[in-house]
């Protein structure tokens, strides 16, 4: 019997919200325990600790799902170009934002001698990355997002796992001032929303995974490749402690997706 034909008190919600965060968390700690194993290069320790956490994260949350809720998270199967169009709608979206930023404003943009790209930290970046969308994704676009839904309505199920998704990331502020919070939190709510309409949309988490990663991934490769910013003191066009990818462009990009994502899920009667 699935999620969807379970019923669920608030009770088994508050317990399982729990669960899966203490399983995050613990697949986080095996992560970082991991890297004293592996030598003295910083990126290279970084990298194992993704590789050791991701697929960790991912087996103790099907564990605990199969155990408690026994609920898939993927519930159509999808042709591989499909796959391939949301890997390529997640790498587009910062892509036109930096082109947008390169044509109508002022922007210091250089790319990096090969030289002097390091290698061994766009590597750790990447697993990075992909760490970072399939767990988040697994656990807030996935499982807390079909709980909530169960319980509430698809409204409240979509606002707050993004809500609590949104202000972790102040954990990961450099400097916690207005001009950081205000455009993470909003951004973070916007792209929160975002992913849970691709999941809504395509009944696929792999797709909301997919945007989630291919966006940091192009991010932390641009940075890294090339010495980009925008030559502004508007944290509107800077984004603050998250530079572009909180601009007000990039979230007139994310509002474009969820627009449109919207309107087909009108046009096409899913059921939400």
């Amino acid at each position: 019997m699935g999620l969807e034909n379970k019923p669920i008190t608030r009770i088994k919600i508050v317990l399982l919200f729990l669960g899966y965060f203490i399983l995050f968390a613990f697949a986080q700690s095996i992560g970082i325990m991991s890297r004293r194993f592996i030598g003295n290069n910083e990126q290279i320790k970084n990298a194992f600790s993704e590789i050791i956490r991701t697929p960790l994260t991912i087996l103790s949350f099907i564990w605990l799902t199969r155990w408690s809720l026994q609920s898939p998270l993927i519930n159509n199967r999808q042709h591989w170009t499909i796959t391939l169009f949301w890997a390529f709608i997640g790498s587009l979206l910062p892509a036109i934002c930096d082109v947008y930023y390169i044509t109508f404003h002022a922007v210091h943009y250089q790319i990096k001698p090969l030289a002097e790209v390091n290698y061994i930290k766009i590597f750790a970046l990447i697993m990075w990355a992909i760490g970072a969308g399939v767990t988040e994704e697994y656990l807030f676009r996935g499982y807390l997002f079909k709980l909530l839904k169960q319980r509430t309505n698809t409204l409240t199920a979509i606002l707050i796992p993004a809500f609590i998704w949104t202000t972790l990331h102040l954990l990961f502020l450099k400097e916690h001032t207005v001009e950081n919070i205000i455009p993470l939190l909003f951004t973070g709510m916007i792209l929160g929303i975002m992913f849970s309409m691709v999941y809504i949309t395509t009944g696929n988490i792999w797709n909301a995974i997919l945007v989630h990663v291919f966006i940091d991934m192009y991010r932390v490769i641009s940075w890294e490749l090339t010495s980009f910013y925008v030559v502004s003191n508007n944290v509107l066009l800077t984004g603050g402690g998250m530079h572009s990818s909180a601009s007000l462009p990039a979230n007139i990009s994310y509002i474009i997706v969820i627009i449109a994502l919207y309107i087909n899920i009108k046009r096409v009667k899913i059921l939400i």
